[in-house]
């Protein structure tokens, strides 16, 4: 029997008639939320395993989080909306990031996953110049321009789209991987701006790296001299056991970018 979901699909033809679909894939018009539960509009509840795409790590409505949100609320969203004034708990997030960061790093502040990336590349860039970057097969950075140069995980997400100057090397999950040590030639044949990778794939297909993989990507970019930049967008903040996935490896990168659970 066909599930109904009327008031839904009005929702979502009218949607459709005033704006561009972006990443949906699923015909859900939420309603309300609460602890790992979404309700849609025609009062259908639903299991959501994913926490928002990582996003939501405590559930939802949490009270902890509601209650510091109507805090804010009162106060005005001069302190939510965007970094254009210095504000204490801007202090107080950079000195917790840095607690579990380790010596020798800042923080930049910045509005989602992707835009991490962003910066996380033009930080190197101004740095090394327009040279190439190496990313991996099946890797996912993001959908703005430049992180999507070194996203690899759906053709359709790059039709049309022009590139940044970029290699690829394959994301190894075994040690025997004939293609591990693809990094070191290419290091050895060209100048290669930056190494950007993830620990595990997500989007790519939950692809876990082997510990020889990440230990030549960090090997390698030391002795070439070569940043490395390690997304943490869906791993990282606890989501793997560790604050960083790239802990249970023992490297310490460059840059990391970090979004989503934090």
């Amino acid at each position: 029997m066909k599930m109904q979901h009327k008031r839904s699909e009005l929702i979502i033809s009218r949607i459709k008639k005033l704006s561009y679909d972006s990443t949906f894939l699923y015909p859900l018009v939420i309603k309300g939320r609460k602890e790992c539960f979404l309700e849609d509009i025609d009062g259908k509840k639903y299991l959501d395993f994913a926490s928002n795409i990582a996003s939501c790590p405590l559930g939802y409505s949490h009270p902890e989080l509601m209650n510091i949100l109507k805090k804010y609320l009162n106060e005005g969203a001069h302190k939510i909306a965007g970094q254009d004034f210095y504000c204490e708990e801007h202090l107080e997030i950079a000195k917790r990031l840095i607690s579990i960061s380790g010596k020798n790093f800042k923080t930049f502040l910045i509005n989602s996953g992707a835009e991490a990336v962003e910066n996380a590349l033009k930080i190197v860039y101004r740095k090394t110049g327009p040279l190439p970057g190496v990313c991996c097969m099946n890797s996912f950075h993001g959908r703005t321009l430049g992180a999507l140069s070194f996203t690899n995980s759906k053709d359709v997400q790059k039709i049309n789209f022009p590139e940044l100057p970029v290699k690829r090397i394959k994301f190894c999950t075994v040690d025997d991987d004939s293609e591990i040590n693809r990094l070191e030639h290419l290091c050895e044949e060209n100048k290669i701006a930056f190494v950007i990778s993830e620990i595990i794939q997500g989007e790519g297909g939950m692809n876990v790296a082997c510990r020889k993989f990440i230990k030549n990507l960090y090997g390698t970019t030391r002795k070439y001299h070569v940043p490395l930049i390690i997304d943490e967008v869906q791993t990282g903040i606890g989501r793997t056991g560790r604050w960083r996935a790239y802990e249970y490896y023992d490297i310490k990168p460059d840059i990391k970018a970090v979004a989503k659970s934090i």
